[in-house]
């Protein structure tokens, strides 16, 4: 088993890129980029969990896509990030922002 977790944070309200829709759900090709984003960093290590950080909205929509674990985040990207480190188990964390992959 891997001693590293990988945190993907997601839950920006994208109002600087004033578009809908926010930047992690542009597709390319068939995949919201969310999801291109997680599985791009899963096929280069096998992490012990793959933690993916956004609204609770968007955290219920992500679940019909693919088997990552998925947390609902906070105000700001600190208190996201906080959510996340609280349901890690191992040693060693990575982390990403979604949108800037």
């Amino acid at each position: 088993m891997s001693d590293i977790t990988l945190i993907l944070l997601g839950a920006g309200t994208a109002t600087r890129f004033e578009m809908e829709p926010k930047k992690q759900w542009l597709y390319s090709a068939d995949r919201p980029l969310w999801l291109q984003v997680a599985d791009r960093f899963s096929v280069l290590y096998d992490f012990d969990r793959v933690l993916i950080v956004s609204s609770k909205a968007e955290c219920h929509l992500m679940q019909k896509f693919a088997d990552y674990y998925y947390l609902e985040g906070g105000n700001t990207r600190q208190a996201s990030l906080s959510n996340a480190l609280a349901n890690v188990s191992t040693p060693f964390v990575l982390v990403s922002d979604i949108a800037r992959c």
